[in-house]
């Protein structure tokens, strides 16, 4: 019974965490999705491709090499997929029919993001993203979560898309310390 009381004080805090992150407001920056489209990770794959894999892994493999780690499991949701390489970790599930990405996320400077003559990776300060993209830089914010505040900047690729990139930093040094794409 107090495990089942854990998880759900956890499912609570993450659908409230998820509310106040990534709700949909005023001050939220917008990527369409053609130029959404034109961001590859080490310019080898669009995150577009990976978004849209749709359970076909071989562009991801010919783009970041043999998988380090995999993990499948199956629930009453369906199956989850999780693809690691270092520094780099893709999540899929098929709960909806057809595989979709659940998220992306990079965490280290072994993959970047190329985007209009453009690198950006995990360690580069925040300010990076001024020029590339200004509102998502001047609508940086922190949300707190247990006595912790995260600190991103969020970009939406379209005005109808739950798609959501987001560049965590440190708001001591500026550095990003992940990029993630959220499905």
């Amino acid at each position: 019974m107090k495990q089942t009381h854990k998880v759900f004080k956890m499912i609570l805090i993450l659908t409230w965490v998820s509310t106040q992150c990534f709700s949909l407001n005023a001050q939220d920056a917008f990527i369409s999705y053609p130029e959404f489209k034109k961001i590859k990770i080490n310019d080898l794959i669009s995150l577009e491709d990976l978004h849209e894999a749709n359970g076909n892994w071989q562009p991801m493999i010919n783009a970041f090499g043999g998988i380090n780690e995999e993990s499948c499991s199956n629930s009453f949701v369906g199956t989850q997929s999780i693809y690691q390489y270092h520094g780099l970790t893709i999540n899929y599930s098929n709960h909806n029919g057809p595989f979709e990405m659940l998220k992306l996320e990079i965490s280290n400077s072994n993959y970047k993001l190329h985007y209009n003559n453009s690198i950006i990776k995990v360690g580069d300060n925040i300010d990076i993203l001024e020029p590339l993209f200004p509102d998502a830089y001047a609508n940086k914010r922190g949300v707190n979560f247990d006595g912790n505040t995260r600190y991103f900047a969020l970009l939406r690729v379209g005005a109808d898309s739950t798609l959501r990139l987001v560049f965590n930093f440190d708001i001591l040094n500026g550095q990003i310390t992940s990029i993630e794409l959220k499905g």
